[in-house]
């Protein structure tokens, strides 16, 4: 029950008009970020699907609640994140720990 508050679905990122930003002003900004900061320029924002998983993995999330996050109706999908993170940890530095460090990035 609501008691008749209207609540207002929101985007992660949000306009200057309190929209949701469309995929193509999404992709502009980060390729924007992507130029500015000297980040792997094959990357996407996709790449961050795939960040983002990878550190939940690291992270100990539970790999249903994984699932489900990213929308993946078979485990074995979401499952082959487990195996790219020893490669990870050793040679890829995430660009936003990178960032975090050098006091580029403010919180």
């Amino acid at each position: 029950m609501n008691h008749g508050l209207k609540i207002r679905a929101i985007g992660l990122f949000e306009g200057q008009t309190r929209c949701k930003y469309s995929t193509t002003s999404i992709r502009a900004i980060y390729r924007k970020v992507v130029n500015d900061t000297n980040l792997n320029p094959w990357a996407t924002v996709h790449t961050l699907r795939h960040w983002f998983a990878t550190h939940c993995i690291e992270n100990n999330i539970n790999i249903r609640h994984l699932q489900n996050m990213l929308g993946h109706s078979l485990p074995k999908t979401t499952e082959i994140y487990t195996t790219t993170i020893e490669i990870n940890n050793k040679t890829i530095i995430c660009p936003l720990d990178a960032l975090l460090k050098s006091n580029t990035l403010h919180l």
